[in-house]
C-alpha cells in the first residue's frame, strides 16, 4: 500500500475538501483519502496494483484543483497565481461598474455588453468548477453561484447576475489571501534551514544542497551563519541562538559532544559538526510534518460544524425549492419574483463561512505555537487546553534544572568512600537518569577509575543494578535492593540530615546490606517560582508535584515554590494512577520530561513534555512538546488554547448569526442576490480575519502577564 501527502491549491472552503475526498475515494484501489481545507493537505493511501498516482492526481485536477509535492512549492505557485487572478477580478469589476454607469445613463445595450463580459469571466472561473462538481455529484458553492447567475439571466436580472459573479470571485481572491496568511507560520518553519551546507571533502570545503548531505558528513558553520543540519559538534566552540526552534532567547554555548539543530543561528565561533540526520528527517522537518498532520486532523469543534452543515445545507436547499414553486401555486405570486427569492435563498444556503470558521482558527494557533517552540500535536489537544484548570508537575528536569550535583557521600562503617563512589558510578554508567549523570561527573571530577559493569538491570522508579568485579551492586531509592535490612545508625542519621536539607538520597548496596548513601541536590530552574505565579494568574486553581524522588526532597521543593500538594517515592505506574484519579474529577495537564513520565503524560487530558528538541521519545510521549526548557511556555500554551477556543466560538457565532439575519431578510422581502453574495463572502472573510488575530507572537501574552503582575 502506497501513501503520500500533497498540498492542494484552489480550495476556497471546506466543501472543496469534501468534494476531493468523495471523488478520489471512488477510485478503485484507493484505501483512504483525507483532505483538509485548513492545511491545504491531502493524504492518500492506495494499492499501486489497482490504481496509479497519476490517476489520483488527474482526478483531483479534473475538479479544478492543483496538487504540489510540498507546501513551499505550493506557496510559490500561489503567489504567481494570485497575481494572475487579479487580472480577471479587475476586468470583471470594471465591466460591472461601467455597465452600471451606462445603464443609469440609459445606454441599455452597451451596459448589457459590459455586464455580459463580467458574466463570461465569472463562468470561465466559477462555472468550470461547477461543472466538475456536478460530474462528481457534489453540490458546492460554485454550483450554487452558477445556478443563481443562470436563474438571474433567465428572469432578465443581467446586472445582478454580473454583480453576483464579480463579488464572488473578488471574495474568493481576498479570502484565499487571508487564509494563506494563516498557513504562513508552517512555511516560515520550512524556510528556517538554509538550502545549502558547507561540507568538508578531500578537496576542501564544498557547498552542496542540504538534501544531498549524508549522515557522517562534516559540516563547517562559520560565525553569523544559520546551521543547515542536525548533528554533533566535533571541533571548536561557539554560542548558538536556538530561539527559532525552542522559543528561548538566551543563547546556548556549544562545544564538542553537544547537539546542534538545523535552523538555529551560530553567533560567534566556527563549528565543525558531524551530520546525524538527513535533511528530510531533521528536527525542523519533523516539526513541520507533525504540525501539518495536526492541522489536517479534525478537532471536536470541526466535527460538530461538519455534522451541522450536512443537515443545514440540504434543509435550506429544500426551502429554496419550496420558495420557487409554492408561492406561485398557492397565493399567485409572480413566477419571476418567486424564482428570484429562491435563487437568493440558494446563495444563502452556502455554509462556507461556518465550515471554515474552525479550521482557520486551529491552523493559525498551531502554526504560531510551533514558531515559538510549542509543538501542539492535534487540534483536540489545543481544545483541551482551554478547559484545563489544574496542573501536575514532575520534579527532576521539569521544575529543577535536571543537573543535580553530589553534595555528600556517607559510606557505611568499614567501607572506603572512593570505592563506594567508583562502584556506584560503574552501575550508573549505563543509566540515563539525571542522577546517574551526577554520579558519573562526580567520579570523573575525583579522577576515580570506573570499572566495567555486567548484567545491568534498570527498574524504573526504583533504581539500577549490575555486577562490578563479580559482586552485585544496586543503586537506587530506599525501596530498592536490600530494603529489608536496617540502616546502620551513622547512615540513618545522615539520611535524615540530607533529606531535611532537601537532598535526594541514593542508596548503594549489595544483597547483604547497604554500603553507603549519597546525597544529591538539584536546583530549581531560574524563574520557576515566577512561572508558578504566572500560572495562578492565568487561572490555574490547583497544582501538585508528583515525583519518584524521596518524599522529603519532593515536599521541600514544593514548599519552596508554593505548590500545595506534593507526593514522592512514586513509581511510574503510581504516578499514572494518581493522574488518572485527578482526571476523573477535573481536566488536568501533566508536565514532565516526556520519557520517564510517559505513562502519566498519556493519562492526563493534556500531556506536556519539556525540552523535547531533538528527542523522538519526548515528542511522541505527549500531546504537547515544548522544544525548550522554558516553563513560561506552559502558560503561553494555556492562554493560546483559551484564545483559540474563544475565537472558534466567535467565528461560529458570526457565521450562524449572519446567516440567520440574512434568512430573516429574505423572509421579509428585503434581500437581493448581490446582498446574499456579500453576506456569504463577507462572513467568510470576517471569520478568517478574526482567526488571524491568533497569529500574534506569544511573547505579547507574556509581556501583558508581567505587566498585570507588577
Amino acid at each position: 500500500m502506497d501513501r503520500k501527502a500533497y498540498t492542494v491549491t484552489g480550495m476556497d472552503c471546506g466543501e472543496c475538501a469534501a468534494k476531493i475526498d468523495h471523488a478520489v475515494s471512488r477510485l478503485r484501489g484507493v484505501d483512504r483519502v483525507v483532505t483538509n481545507f485548513g492545511s491545504s493537505r491531502m493524504v492518500v493511501s492506495w494499492d499501486p496494483e489497482q490504481t496509479s498516482e497519476q490517476t489520483i492526481l488527474r482526478t483531483v485536477h479534473s475538479l479544478g484543483f492543483e496538487t504540489h509535492n510540498s507546501l513551499a512549492e505550493a506557496q510559490r505557485r500561489r503567489k504567481s497565481e494570485a497575481v494572475r487572478r487579479m487580472g480577471p477580478v479587475v476586468v470583471s469589476g470594471g465591466s460591472v461598474i461601467l455597465g452600471a454607469i451606462l445603464g443609469h445613463l440609459g445606454f441599455s445595450m452597451p451596459a448589457a455588453v459590459f455586464q455580459g463580459i463580467a458574466i463570461i469571466i465569472g463562468f470561465v472561473l466559477v462555472g468550470r468548477r461547477a461543472l466538475a462538481s456536478l460530474q462528481s455529484r457534489v453540490l458546492d458553492i460554485n454550483v450554487l453561484m452558477t445556478v443563481a447567475v443562470i436563474g438571474a439571466v433567465i428572469i432578465q436580472r443581467i446586472d445582478e447576475a454580473a454583480t453576483v459573479y464579480f463579488l464572488f470571485i473578488l471574495g474568493e481572491w481576498l479570502e484565499e489571501y487571508a487564509v494563506d496568511r494563516t498557513r504562513g507560520s508552517v512555511l516560515a518553519l520550512m524556510e528556517l534551514a538554509p538550502p545549502t551546507a558547507r561540507i568538508l571533502r578531500d578537496v576542501g570545503e564544498v557547498d552542496v544542497p542540504a538534501d544531498s548531505v549524508r549522515i557522517g558528513d562534516i559540516a563547517r558553520i562559520r560565525p553569523g551563519e544559520t546551521i543547515p543540519v542536525d548533528g554533533q559538534v566535533i571541533a571548536h566552540e561557539s554560542v548558538v541562538n536556538e530561539s527559532t526552534l525552542t522559543g528561548e532567547s538566551a543563547p546556548v554555548r556549544k562545544g564538542p559532544g553537544d547537539q546542534v539543530f538545523a535552523g538555529t543561528f551560530n553567533q560567534d565561533g566556527a563549528l565543525d559538526v558531524r551530520v546525524t540526520r538527513l535533511s528530510n528527517d531533521n528536527t525542523v522537518a519533523r516539526i513541520v510534518e507533525m504540525v501539518q498532520s495536526a492541522q489536517s486532523g479534525n478537532s471536536r469543534s470541526e466535527r460538530w460544524v461538519n455534522r451541522f452543515s450536512r443537515v443545514y445545507t440540504p434543509m435550506v436547499l429544500s426551502l429554496a425549492v419550496v420558495a420557487a414553486f409554492l408561492p406561485p401555486l398557492v397565493s399567485g405570486v409572480a413566477w419571476d419574483r418567486a424564482l428570484y427569492s429562491a435563487l437568493t435563498l440558494l446563495v444563502a444556503a452556502c455554509p462556507c463561512a461556518l465550515v471554515i470558521s474552525t479550521p482557520v482558527a486551529i491552523v493559525s494557533a498551531l502554526g504560531v505555537a510551533a514558531r515559538q517552540g510549542i509543538l501542539i500535536k492535534s487540534g483536540v489537544a489545543l481544545e483541551e487546553l482551554s478547559s484545563v484548570r489544574s496542573i501536575i508537575f514532575d520534579k527532576t528536569g521539569t521544575l529543577t534544572e535536571g543537573y543535580p550535583t553530589v553534595v555528600e557521600v556517607v559510606p557505611a562503617p568499614g567501607v572506603d568512600e572512593d570505592a563506594l563512589v567508583s562502584a556506584a558510578a560503574a552501575v550508573e554508567s549505563r543509566a540515563t537518569h539525571p542522577l546517574a549523570d551526577s554520579l558519573r561527573r562526580y567520579a570523573r571530577d575525583r579522577s576515580l577509575a570506573v570499572p566495567e559493569v555486567a548484567g545491568f538491570v534498570s527498574e524504573p522508579g526504583l533504581g539500577v543494578s549490575g555486577d562490578v568485579h563479580g559482586t552485585r551492586i544496586w543503586v537506587g531509592n530506599e525501596n530498592h535492593g536490600a530494603n529489608g535490612t536496617a540502616l546502620p545508625s551513622v547512615l540513618d542519621s545522615a539520611r535524615r540530615r540530607l533529606e531535611e536539607a532537601g537532598c535526594s538520597v541514593l542508596y548503594v548496596g549489595t544483597d547483604t546490606g547497604t554500603l553507603g548513601i549519597i546525597g544529591v541536590k538539584d536546583r530549581p530552574r531560574p524563574g520557576v517560582a515566577e512561572h508558578i505565579a504566572e500560572l495562578r494568574s492565568a487561572g490555574i486553581r490547583r497544582m501538585a508535584l508528583l515525583s519518584g524522588d524521596s518524599s522529603h526532597a519532593t515536599q521541600s521543593l514544593a514548599s519552596a515554590l508554593g505548590i500545595p500538594e506534593a507526593v514522592g517515592q512514586l513509581l511510574p505506574e503510581q504516578k499514572r494512577d494518581a493522574v488518572t484519579k485527578w482526571r476523573n474529577r477535573e481536566p488536568v495537564a501533566m508536565v514532565g520530561d516526556g520519557i520517564n513520565d510517559a505513562p502519566a503524560l498519556a493519562a492526563a487530558n493534556v500531556g506536556i513534555a519539556m525540552g523535547a528538541a531533538g528527542s523522538d521519545a519526548a515528542i511522541s510521549a505527549a500531546d504537547i512538546a515544548l522544544m525548550g526548557d522554558d516553563l513560561g511556555h506552559v502558560t503561553d500554551a494555556l492562554i493560546l488554547g483559551r484564545r483559540a477556543a474563544s475565537v472558534v466560538r466567535q467565528n461560529v457565532a458570526i457565521a450562524l448569526g449572519l446567516k440567520a439575519a440574512f434568512l430573516l431578510a429574505i423572509a421579509v422581502g428585503h434581500a437581493t442576490l448581490w446582498m446574499a453574495v456579500i453576506a456569504d463572502m463577507g462572513a467568510s472573510l470576517l471569520v478568517t480575519l478574526n482567526a488571524l488575530r491568533l497569529m500574534r507572537p506569544l511573547d505579547r501574552y507574556r509581556t501583558r502577564r508581567k505587566a498585570r503582575m507588577g
